[in-house]
């Protein structure tokens, strides 16, 4: 007997077709959804429809692109991966399989094509110093955000409980425990705030509704260097890096 060949797409079609008409016994159902079968069929959205929604998106942020992980809602109710789309363009340029009308085309509506280096530890530690001399030396609540005068947005928050969970993991290199001790950070937790998240202008007080205050204790929680901790002190203080600049 020679080789038998499956059409699969029709297969699957056949299956959703037939659940449509009631006709798909419960069991076979069943055993489709065990594995995450999608009774929607895939539709393959057209490159307009992404590049109107990139289009619309700037236009409601500051002419800014989307991060990787970002999902818009379309017209019809769905949502298309933007943030990956938009990936995806800038790796077409680059290897140059992208055409030249849509390259026109991103042009016109300001695309970046090469991605802005997200805030690294050094700007969210000025933009936490800022915070907190604007602020009675408080924390920001973990859910706060700030955005930077050249234009970045850090999650100053979540950065924060970063540095609190890479010292408690002995990852935070000596040099940035000292620069935070030093400027009187909390090493404690400090809940989200219990108002709505804003989003900050550069932490001055002359506008009260972009500054979150945080209620915590008026003292640091002194800081306790472990064994763990000592030995990763001694790295270079770039060791922790990888999540001590999470944005």
């Amino acid at each position: 007997a020679g080789n038998r060949q499956l059409n699969l797409g029709k297969w699957c079609d056949t299956q959703r077709q037939t659940k449509k008409q009631g006709k798909l016994t419960a069991d076979r159902i069943e055993r489709l959804e065990k594995i995450n079968f999608k009774w929607a069929p895939y539709v393959t959205v057209d490159w307009s429809v992404y590049l109107d929604a990139l289009t619309k998106y700037k236009e409601a942020h500051e002419n800014k692109d989307p991060p990787p992980q970002y999902q818009h809602e379309i017209d019809d109710g769905s949502k298309i991966k933007l943030g990956a789309w938009c990936m995806n363009q800038r790796k077409a340029k680059k290897k140059k399989t992208l055409n030249a009308e849509r390259v026109a085309a991103l042009d016109r509506i300001g695309f970046a094509w090469v991605r802005a280096k997200a805030p690294g530890w050094e700007e969210h530690f000025e933009a936490l110093k800022v915070y907190k001399q604007f602020n009675d030396n408080k924390d920001p609540a973990s859910d706060y955000i700030v955005q930077l005068r050249i234009g970045k947005t850090p999650r100053l928050g979540h950065w924060c409980e970063a540095q609190r969970r890479l010292r408690r993991n002995g990852k935070l290199s000596r040099v940035r425990f000292e620069q935070l001790d030093e400027i009187g950070f909390g090493w404690e937790s400090v809940a989200p705030s219990p108002t709505k998240r804003k989003r900050g202008g550069k932490g001055a007080k002359d506008d009260d509704s972009d500054v979150v205050v945080v209620e915590v204790a008026a003292e640091p929680v002194p800081a306790k260097t472990s064994a763990r901790a000592a030995k990763v002190a001694r790295r270079d203080a770039d060791d922790a890096d990888s999540e001590a600049a999470v944005v």
